[in-house]
């Protein structure tokens, strides 16, 4: 029976530390205020149509995720930060069928002319749920 309780906690264990918090994606997003606080805000009203230059863009946010190309030879450039938060329930028996993450999403997608100077500004913020396990 102790070995039974030794084999249970060990797994109670190991769950935990497997559903803790990550992050991933652009640091720039990341930094100073959260983006509810206005850090996407102030992302955007540092950049202005036709005036703010790659390079600007560049020093403000560092390199991007993505960059593509896209009809007409314009850039878009794609930054994106991701955290995720584990539910409280992911440290309860039931982790064992299901586990649930609250995901915050920050993104800002820059559209550059081609003369390298920003077209269009789009900033995004959103949280949304991700679960996954045997009764997902």
């Amino acid at each position: 029976m102790k070995k039974i309780n030794q084999v249970v906690l060990i797994a109670l264990i190991m769950s935990g530390t497997l559903v803790g918090c990550s992050s991933i994606g652009s640091q720039s997003l990341k930094d100073g205020s959260s983006v509810f606080d206005g850090n996407l805000v102030f992302i955007s009203n540092q950049l202005h149509i036709g005036k703010t230059t790659k390079d600007q863009v560049l020093t403000l946010l560092g390199l991007p995720n993505d960059v593509d190309f896209i009809g007409d030879g314009l850039e878009v450039l794609r930054y994106e930060y991701q955290r995720s938060k584990p539910r409280l329930r992911n440290f309860t028996p039931l982790a064992i069928f299901s586990l649930t993450s609250d995901v915050t999403v920050k993104q800002v997608v820059i559209l550059l002319n081609k003369n390298n100077t920003v077209k269009k500004v789009t900033v995004n913020d959103s949280v949304i749920q991700k679960s996954f396990g045997i009764l997902e």
